[in-house]
């Protein structure tokens, strides 16, 4: 099911009633009511915000998130529901016994998948992409060449080339664009996780222990591109941006929507990262032996 995106920016009061999450605009005093099943991220984007507990629990009962905005508009923090699954101790067991060779040749699958979206990101904008493509079959179990480090610093330069655009978070425009809508992939990466039965801490790659969504940061790493086309896209017609506006935030929320193609159907990137997912469960308790990874649809 295609879940919703709330994104709310006034001062509200948000409760629930009747299987219903109803927010009360401060200032208007206007009423919406969002059925609660229907909600798959509400992102809270003002300090004067006030939330109940039982809207929260509604929330994540009907399997959905909550995401608060800090100081900078940017995503700081996501409330996930802790019973995404019924089989969930099960499924847990085999994510954390997963065996090292396992391990290694996910994350070759990942790192394969997001090489191969960048290099057809290049190529539809009429960049030299075949130095990508080149290094795709040279990604080898766990990565151990370094091929994804090598082929992103390729992909940021081919793509931007001819400007003085350098990805670093914390840098200037697009990198403010590009951080936010990685935010919404990966807080819809970490919610498609815990629906699945797994648990995002346990990573593939990504192993900080002051990360507690070191899966989502892995298996987020193919759909990324996704963020990149509408970005730069976004960028040739508006090169002199400057702050994050309230248009681009619900331009980059849309990357939710966007379409991809998972084998030779086409789904929302939200369904897609769900399939990418179940199949990890799959994966782990030894039915298949790749994962359902996206391909862009450009």
């Amino acid at each position: 099911m295609l879940k919703r995106i709330i994104h709310i920016e006034n001062p509200c009061y948000i409760s629930t009633e009747n299987e219903q999450i109803i927010v009360n605009n401060k200032a208007s005093g206007e009423i919406s009511k969002i059925p609660a099943e229907d909600l798959g991220f509400l992102v809270l984007d003002n300090y004067q915000i006030t939330i109940s507990t039982n809207a929260i629990n509604k929330i994540g009962s009907n399997g959905g998130a909550v995401i608060t905005s800090g100081s900078n508009h940017h995503p700081l923090m996501l409330a996930l529901p802790l019973d995404g699954n019924y089989l969930q101790t099960e499924r847990l067991r085999k994510q954390i016994n997963a065996s090292a060779p396992q391990i290694k040749n996910l994350w070759q699958q990942v790192v394969r998948a997001k090489i191969r979206n960048q290099a057809m990101l290049l190529k539809h904008f009429g960049k030299e992409e075949k130095n990508l493509t080149a290094k795709i079959e040279r990604v080898r179990s766990g990565d151990s060449t370094k091929q994804e480090g090598i082929a992103a610093q390729y992909y940021w330069k081919t793509l931007f080339s001819g400007t003085d655009f350098r990805r670093d978070p914390d840098g200037d425009f697009p990198n403010n664009f590009l951080n936010y809508g990685y935010a919404i992939i990966r807080a819809v990466t970490a919610r498609a996780i815990v629906t699945a039965g797994l648990h995002p801490s346990f990573g593939i790659f990504h192993k900080n222990k002051f990360n507690a969504f070191c899966l989502a940061d892995d298996l987020m790493e193919p759909y990324r591109p996704v963020v990149d086309n509408i970005v730069y896209e976004y960028y040739l017609e508006n090169p002199y941006q400057e702050f994050l506006h309230k248009e681009g935030k619900k331009m980059l929320i849309n990357a939710a929507f966007q379409d991809v193609k998972i084998g030779t159907k086409t789904h929302p990137v939200s369904v897609a990262i769900q399939m990418t997912c179940a199949s990890l469960n799959d994966y782990f308790t030894g039915k298949v032996k790749k994962i359902k990874l996206p391909e862009l649809c450009l």
